[in-house]
């Protein structure tokens, strides 16, 4: 264990010998350890964060000597900015098309087939009144251009810090006016086709939980607000912050940040890139799985230290969006060293685990290169020599971090290549392998976690058998639930579906059930959202381990019933 990982934790570390003593508060209050390891880990700025004891185990010594020599120059991110959710559509398919517009034009000529075709008339989509749209289901509608806005899809080919208008080919809808307002528009029969489908899972679009929950019109996306600054929930052998032109929205998958102070946007941007901040997010992030990917939450950003750009002079500030502008239009590279991004062998790479570090190309950019000394000056690394240095280091720790990472992905591809030659695991054993790669931190209990604060609850036996609802005009049994051979009838409709949910569940015998209404619906909302919210995570872990569509969609439901039984 590593020293200062056992900070907090109330323990002897026995290969250092020292103990830390901590409050009712867990705030840490008293250390028993050579001077060298105080100075190291330096309490009055490390503070206490909760919740991440593990960035203290996964650290490398240059995270506390930095955090020691120059914290007072690092700020929690939430302290200083803005991290919030993007637009969560609900369901992302429906409300982010796909512009086809030029495509269109060039497919078909002839005004005549391209109205049979895409169902408008070709000059309006030529002149820019209606725009061609592909749905996630792959169909293809006309919707008029003023219903429609911009929202950044990050994708795997853009990997450029400035981002330029025309990469943004993704669309949003974007009305607020209700239905009765839009007779005679290409809008309306597109709403009229989200009535209708559900885009392959749950519910047609109107009922999904978080088009449900919205005040005004289930399709109402327009309380949302862009940011110029961009950061991407998942990134994988590397760290890139977004920089718009313009605000953008974006989808689930990216977070929408602000700058402490407006002017200082730029700079801030510039920060964010820096490999300093790469190094953060490698210790805060949450790996998925063991392929090489991470995720950031919005509780981790706001925790992580940051150069507060708020402390540059002007002439510092004008070399870091200097740097930025330098560095901004090409394409980021891994932090992937050479060699052990050509290999493809665990067995190699284990054996080249000790050797020396070599540089990735990325980290021997003369731009980045640039931009980390700017970054090292604003936190207080006066000294050119030392910042070169202090440069080097964090550049080796970095890649030392993604080289054990990718030897751990190659050992994963290898198992997983194992696996298609014998025996197949079966639904059980992959999704609760996955299940067990998920941080505790992420997974919630039911019913525990969900049930109402201070609400009334009663407790109700739900037997053995499959559960069924009766249908909800039933004169007699709309509140009635079918269990086994078993009829049991609920104070109203929503208690019923939330009796048959811990049905599904498998949460049988006596169970609590709010009493009022309201309680129930919210309750099951909350289930729904929390769902919705796991897949993201989920699916692509699924994915990984099987190219059949079945097989994975077999996967998540047994993940949900995992996630239930939690």
């Amino acid at each position: 264990i590593r020293a200062a990982g056992a900070v907090g934790m109330g323990q002897v570390c026995p290969k250092a010998l020292w103990q830390v003593e901590t409050g009712e508060n867990g705030a840490i209050c008293r250390i028993d350890a050579p001077e060298k390891i105080r100075k190291r880990v330096e309490l009055r700025k490390l503070g206490y964060r909760g919740g991440k004891w593990g960035i203290y185990l996964r650290a490398p010594d240059l995270y506390f000597e930095i955090v020691a020599k120059y914290g007072d120059a690092l700020v929690p991110f939430g302290q200083m900015a803005q991290v919030r959710y993007a637009v969560k559509s609900g369901c992302d398919p429906f409300f982010f098309p796909l512009d086809i517009t030029g495509t269109a034009l060039k497919e078909e000529s002839d005004p005549e087939a391209f109205r049979r075709r895409y169902r408008c008339l070709r000059a309006e989509a030529a002149k820019g009144k209606v725009r061609v749209v592909r749905a996630g289901d792959g169909s293809e509608h006309p919707i008029e251009a003023k219903f429609l806005g911009t929202v950044f899809v990050p994708e795997d080919d853009i990997k450029n810090i400035l981002l330029a208008p025309e990469q943004n080919r993704q669309r949003i809808l974007w009305l607020n006016k209700a239905k009765s307002e839009l007779k005679g528009t290409h809008v309306l029969d597109y709403l009229k086709y989200g009535q209708r489908e559900n885009f392959g899972e749950g519910e047609v679009v109107p009922d999904k939980p978080t088009c449900q929950a919205r005040p005004n019109h289930w399709y109402d996306l327009t309380a949302s607000e862009g940011t110029r600054l961009l950061m991407p929930k998942g990134q994988q052998y590397g760290n890139i912050v977004f920089y718009a032109p313009e605000p953008f929205l974006c989808n689930s998958r990216v977070y929408n940040l602000t700058a402490p102070v407006p002017i200082l946007e730029k700079a801030f941007a510039a920060i964010l890139n820096s490999t300093l901040a790469a190094l953060w997010r490698c210790l805060y992030g949450r790996a998925l799985g063991r392929e090489g990917a991470a995720d950031i939450m919005v509780v981790d950003v706001k925790m992580m230290p940051v150069p507060d750009p708020r402390r540059a002079s002007p002439k510092l500030v004008k070399q870091l969006e200097d740097a930025l502008d330098a560095m901004g239009g090409r394409q980021i590279q891994p932090f992937l060293e050479t060699a052990f991004a050509q290999c493809d062998s665990s067995k190699r790479a284990k054996a080249m685990e000790n050797d020396p570090v070599r540089l990735p190309p990325e980290l021997e950019s003369p731009d980045r290169q640039q931009l980390d000394e700017a970054v090292l000056e604003l936190i207080g690394v006066q000294s050119t020599v030392q910042r070169r240095k202090l440069r080097q280091r964090l550049y080796e720790e970095v890649a030392l971090f993604y080289r054990q990472v990718r030897i751990l992905e190659l050992q994963a591809m290898e198992n997983r290549r194992r696996a298609k030659k014998g025996k197949v695991a079966s639904v059980r054993d992959v999704a609760a392998e996955i299940l067990e790669s998920i941080e505790p931190a992420q997974l919630r209990h039911f019913p525990a976690d969900f049930l109402p604060a201070g609400e009334p609850l009663e407790n109700v036996e739900l037997p053995e058998g499959k559960a069924v609802l009766y249908d909800p005009h039933d004169f007699y049994d709309a509140k009635s639930l079918s269990v086994g051979q078993q009829k049991l009838t609920f104070r109203h409709r929503a208690q019923a579906e939330l009796a048959k949910l811990h049905c599904d569940l498998d949460r049988r015998g006596f169970v609590r059930l709010p009493v009022s209404e309201e309680s129930c619906a919210k309750m099951i909302n909350a289930w729904q959202a929390y769902l919705a919210t796991m897949r993201e995570t989920l699916e692509p872990l699924s994915r990984e381990r099987t190219e059949d569509v079945e097989r994975m969609e077999a996967i998540l439901v047994e993940l949900v019933r995992l996630l239930g039984a939690a």
